[in-house]
């Protein structure tokens, strides 16, 4: 890292330096600091979390790395930062027992830095102890509940959502026996019920139900509406959404499950989902038909603006075996982090589920589509440019990136337009990558003879040098 900074001149950017060399050494040598202790870890696994971008304030995904020192204890650690050291008393028996499996402790960035879960044990003659939950190391007001001297949730309960934060705080109340959910549960949010269900004597979903989406927050308030019998999800389920303006939910999805036992239940039919990342700026849907829960011949992807349903892509699925199916053909998918202001899609080609040749980039700004190359020729005045770049088929049925690329960075958008150039070899970015920039509303491109020798190890070290590009641009920085 130290050399990759000492490459770049202040008098060459002729604006300030983006990158302290001091920081990139502190960062390398915290993550050498880490390394001796690998050895000891007796299981790494890994957990996707969500965070908030700073330059445009929207959700983000990533992922960050769980590791087992002692029998009960775990360290979150994310680039390189140790963001929290945890024991079994901050998580409850029955998570800790449930860790060789896959850990799912926290959703999002605020719970892993903020969120802790701390037993009261009282006096030794007492047949209960009780957990109470702290953020930012205040207490949460009658969240949490009691666990029997075995280990085992008793009574009356009050759980922080998967996705709780500070702005987001949705609670789940409801009874426990012996460790089972059992009766009426319901979700609060603002101080209302906004969904909620019952459990059987088995601590089964049974009946009418209202769930919550995973990723439930303001900006993306989503219901699961339905019936579940024995456990499992029957007959027709409603998918309900509503802006964080609006009062009423609106039924905007859904499709049909076949019961077919216990333990099983199938999407079956025609079903309309919504985009994992769907919000109140980027209602995304996806359409098609369902046999024995396998996706199956023709899909399409369209984006809701003004209450009309646009066609923005799509593609065909091939029926691989009984148990998936493969994406096949042309196709046209969206980029990830797509939104109104970052319509971004590429189109290219799959050879049983692996894609293959020549993959290209659109961008759509506003009400019209602009190929990718049509702006980098602009920029390059080279008419062969094209946005994306190629796969090839190399080994084993790997798909992997080769040659010049053009990719867009991870915040792309009218007010961020920042892209790089440069060449994969065998799906790893290789020699020079040059970055190029433009102001919204302004036609000329600037080169900003900026350049990196890839020798970065990490994605994230990579994605951080980006985000530092992007944010002191999107605060204005002005180019001689």
């Amino acid at each position: 890292m130290g050399n990759i900074c000492s490459n770049v001149s202040k008098k060459e950017l002729k604006f300030k330096p983006i990158i302290d060399e001091d920081l990139c050494d502190d960062k390398e040598s915290e993550k050498l600091q880490l390394m001796p202790l690998i050895g000891n870890f007796n299981n790494i696994q890994e957990q996707e979390f969500t965070f908030t971008n700073p330059l445009s304030s929207r959700k983000l995904r990533s992922k960050c790395q769980v590791l087992s020192l002692k029998q009960n204890e775990f360290m979150y650690i994310f680039d390189g930062e140790i963001l929290k050291m945890q024991n079994d008393q901050l998580l409850g028996r029955d998570q800790v027992e449930q860790f060789s499996q896959k850990p799912e402790f926290f959703n999002n960035l605020e719970q892993i830095k903020y969120f802790q879960q701390i037993e009261d044990y009282g006096s030794n003659q007492q047949k209960y102890y009780k957990l109470d939950s702290y953020w930012k190391g205040e207490k949460l007001i009658e969240v949490g509940g009691f666990y029997s001297k075995n280990g085992l949730k008793q009574g009356l309960w009050k759980e922080t959502f998967k996705n709780f934060t500070i702005k987001t705080q949705v609670y789940f109340l409801g009874e426990y026996l012996n460790n089972k959910k059992i009766g009426k549960w319901r979700y609060i949010y603002k101080n209302k019920k906004i969904g909620g269900g019952f459990y059987n004597q088995f601590g089964q979903a049974s009946g009418k139900w209202i769930e919550l989406s995973d990723r439930f927050c303001e900006e993306s308030q989503i219901l699961y509406q339905g019936y579940y019998n024995n456990g499992q999800k029957v007959s027709k389920w409603s998918i309900l959404f509503r802006n964080e303006f609006e009062v009423q939910f609106k039924e905007v999805g859904g499709g049909l499950y076949d019961y077919r036992s216990q333990q099983t239940c199938i999407k079956i039919g025609e079903w309309m989902e919504l985009n994992d990342e769907f919000n109140s700026s980027s209602q995304v849907f996806y359409c098609g038909d369902y046999k024995n829960g396998i996706k199956i011949d023709r899909w399409d992807i369209y984006l809701n603006k003004d209450k009309n349903h646009q066609l923005i892509g799509g593609g065909q699925y091939k029926y691989f075996d009984k148990n998936s199916s493969i994406k096949d053909g042309k196709w046209v998918e969206l980029c990830d982090g797509f939104w109104y202001q970052s319509q971004i899609t590429c189109c290219g080609v799959y050879n049983n589920g692996k894609k293959v040749g020549k993959w290209n980039t659109y961008w759509r700004q506003g009400e019209s589509n602009k190929k990718m190359y049509k702006f980098i020729n602009q920029i390059l005045y080279k008419p062969n440019f094209s946005g994306g770049g190629s796969y090839d088929d190399l080994a084993k049925g790997i798909s992997m990136k080769i040659g010049k690329w053009i990719e867009l960075s991870d915040g792309f958008d009218s007010k961020a337009q920042v892209i790089f150039v440069g060449v994969y070899n065998q799906g790893k970015k290789s020699g020079i990558w040059d970055i190029y920039w433009k102001q919204n509303g302004k036609n000329e491109y600037k080169y900003m003879q900026l350049v990196f020798i890839i020798v970065i190890q990490s994605i994230n070290q990579w994605w951080w040098i980006i985000s530092q590009i992007q944010r002191e641009f999107s605060q204005g920085w002005q180019m001689d």
